[in-house]
């Protein structure tokens, strides 16, 4: 069943249920208010009977007792009302209508009367009512006792037929039921109007679905946060955007990994030809003996950069899967940097650079993993050499508040905004086409980015492009930590 019918027969019942226990508190409610009213006038009739069946002569002081003439008078009066009375003495006798004999109230109703209540019944069936000649009919009465000087003298019952009452209900029903026809009828039109409306909110999102499925990750809905439907929608968009993002960091990183690959093949292939042709002149003598110690030099630098490659991916990948586990000590950063630069004098002498460290004391402490500092800013100097010629490269080394702050800047060609935010991705690479990135995994930058922040620390990079680049690394005191 389509949810908007679902939606319509739920409204439906609701509103039907609703609408039924209403109708029931009404047509009580209107029943108890009509015999309340007929029993307040039946009550009315009786003690203006009783007042008047109990003035006193001023002379002789004896009671003015209504004569049943004046009583038939008064019922014809009001005969359009079904109205009849009947009186009876201090003795429980029907004194009127005088015709009957031996009619008395019921003990248990002449022991409320005894007591000054007022009886009201709904129904004359059953409670040994007073008879009346030539009359009859289901009828509703109130029985009002009449004292003088605290004595009970009398009582009058007064009765009007249920029928006429009834016959008011029914009217009153038959209104209450066409005004409830007409409100159920309106209640189902704007029951389909409702569920038209949230049916069409949900087929928007159905449709948006649609178009995820397909790989649309554009699709947005238009939300007004009023009811839960708007949260769904506003988490639904916050869905898509996650996973456009997710698409494109894929297609990402998938585009970085064809690259790497890419350089990969052609890095390794370019050693591995080198070192294939060295081996076959060693092996059929054809290379000069004055030339050997050449070539096994150049063997050794293209095994080194076989090295350096897979080295570099499966640092990443302890990195990336948590198998590293740091040594953190403390001990003087300024030795480190010295050795680092030295193993890159001939790198620095091929480029054409300076290199000068300055530190504010002679020994700055730092607490962190010895080999992890090394590999770190091994890659940090070593990449300011690639992408610097002719220029200069300074080594920061300070105090700061609760650490060390070391900074490595360059003159090099720098780099745009794009390249900064790209350049702690994995395979990125700032200039692919430059020679001297040859032999480079793309990984380094990455496995720096990780090991800091696996050292609780922070690296932050600034640059100009044409001007030159700064990599600012912050470690902090064990105590900080």
């Amino acid at each position: 069943m389509k949810l908007i019918y679902q939606q319509m027969i739920g409204f439906f019942v609701v509103i039907f249920t609703t609408l039924s226990i209403l109708t029931l508190s009404i047509q009580k409610s209107n029943e108890n208010l009509e015999y309340e009213q007929t029993w307040n006038r039946l009550e009315s009739y009786g003690n203006s009977l009783g007042k008047m069946a109990l003035q006193q002569n001023p002379q002789t002081h004896q009671i003015k007792n209504v004569t049943s003439e004046f009583i038939d008078d008064l019922e014809n009066v009001l005969q359009d009302q079904s109205v009849q009375f009947a009186v009876f003495n201090s003795a429980n006798e029907q004194v009127y209508p005088e015709n009957s004999t031996d009619i008395h109230l019921k003990s248990d109703i002449w022991r409320q009367i005894q007591s000054r209540k007022v009886v009201r019944k709904q129904t004359n069936n059953g409670i040994g009512s007073p008879k009346f000649a030539n009359k009859s009919g289901e009828m509703t009465f109130v029985i009002v006792p009449w004292y003088m000087d605290g004595k009970l003298v009398g009582a009058v019952w007064v009765g009007s037929q249920v029928a006429n009452l009834k016959s008011n209900l029914q009217d009153m029903e038959k209104n209450l039921y066409t005004t409830i026809a007409i409100v159920l009828v309106i209640s189902i039109f704007i029951s389909y109007i409702l569920s038209k409306y949230y049916i069409s909110r949900i087929n928007r999102l159905r449709y948006a679905t649609k178009k995820v499925a397909q790989n649309d990750f554009d699709v947005k809905i238009k939300f007004k946060n009023h009811d839960e439907i708007d949260d769904l929608a506003k988490d639904f968009n916050v869905m898509v955007r996650s996973l456009k993002e997710s698409s494109d960091e894929i297609e990402h990183q998938e585009q970085r990994l064809k690259d790497f690959m890419d350089n990969a093949s052609h890095e390794m292939k370019t050693p591995l030809t080198t070192i294939n042709g060295i081996l076959e002149g060693l092996q059929y003598d054809a290379i000069p003996e004055e030339s050997k110690d050449k070539s096994i030099n150049l063997m050794r630098n293209e095994t080194n950069r076989l090295i350096r490659l897979v080295s570099d991916n499966l640092d990443y990948e302890k990195i990336r899967t948590n198998q590293i586990v740091l040594n953190k000590t403390s001990f003087n950063a300024v030795k480190p940097l010295n050795n680092i630069v030295s193993q890159l004098k001939n790198e620095l002498k091929e480029a054409h650079d300076t290199i000068k460290i300055v530190a504010d004391e002679k020994d700055v402490e730092v607490y962190v993993d010895y080999d992890r500092f090394v590999q770190i800013f091994f890659n940090i100097i070593k990449n300011a050499i690639q992408f610097t010629e002719n220029g200069e490269i300074k080594i920061a080394i300070n105090k700061i508040n609760r650490g060390v702050m070391i900074s490595v800047s360059d003159t090099g060609i720098g780099l745009t905004d794009e390249q900064i935010e790209n350049i702690w991705d994995r395979y990125y690479k700032v200039d692919p086409s430059r020679k001297v990135t040859k032999g480079e995994s793309g990984l380094g930058l990455s496995i720096v980015h990780q090991l800091i922040e696996m050292h609780q620390g922070s690296i932050e990079v600034e640059s100009e492009l044409g001007k030159g680049t700064s990599f600012v690394v912050k470690f902090y005191d064990k105590q900080y930590l």
